[in-house]
């Protein structure tokens, strides 16, 4: 009887370094699952900081472009507002000599009314 309970002490013994060593190749196979995930996650994450760093220096370029186009079209609108103030003063000279002409015009006209009128006088 002691020799049947020390084999099932030897056996029991046997059983819980079994388990034991069960337990320690499950751990063992989680660590490397969790380093394998841990590594993945890893790479993952640089190719994510990879593409911000991209979009980020994309966007730096963006702006600079958009700020250059807003510089061209500012000066464009302040060489449009220029020659719209020439067109303004030649259109406002051309009035001006219009107006001149348009009494010269008169006077002459005038002029021509008077010597008919003059000739008209003296032929009758």
């Amino acid at each position: 009887a002691v020799e049947r309970e020390a084999r099932a002490k030897c056996q029991a013994l046997k059983d819980a370094a079994v388990a034991a060593l069960r337990e320690k190749v499950r751990l063992h196979e989680m660590e490397e699952d969790h380093q394998a995930n841990l590594e993945e996650a890893t790479r993952a994450l640089a190719d994510a900081k990879r593409g911000l760093e991209s979009i980020a220096a994309n966007k730096d370029k963006m702006l600079a472009e958009l700020a250059e186009a807003q510089r061209r079209l500012a000066a464009a609108s302040a060489a449009q507002d220029e020659k719209k103030l020439e067109l303004a003063n030649m259109e406002e000279t051309l009035a001006a000599e219009n107006k001149k002409l348009e009494e010269q015009q008169a006077r002459v006209q005038e002029q021509v009314r008077k010597r008919r009128a003059e000739e008209d006088a003296l032929k009758a």
